[in-house]
């Protein structure tokens, strides 16, 4: 059986960075990035890395969640759930 994973934000990465993959990331096919919008589940706390990590998990999700599909320029694997609160990463 395979770990769980989840691909999040590189901390050190940059500002045009993390937003260029939130703004790609919650434009392809499969990803709701509802959830980071004001009132979502996830907007809290209202920063850019945390905003990241969920809409990069969410891009690396709808594609099955193959190593491919983390951004090596703006994302990493971890193996503990990065969920928090009644933001639930899938």
């Amino acid at each position: 059986m395979q770990p769980r994973t989840w691909c999040v934000a590189n901390p050190r990465a940059d500002v045009p960075t993390l937003q260029g993959a939130i703004d790609y990331c919650c434009s392809q096919p499969g990803v709701n990035c509802g959830p980071i919008q004001p009132g979502g589940s996830c907007f809290q706390p209202n920063t850019l890395i945390d905003h990241a990590n969920y809409a990069i998990n969410l891009f690396y999700k709808a594609h099955g969640g193959g190593r491919q599909w983390c951004p090596s320029n703006s994302g990493f694997i971890i193996f503990s759930d990065p969920s928090h609160d009644s933001c639930v990463f899938p």
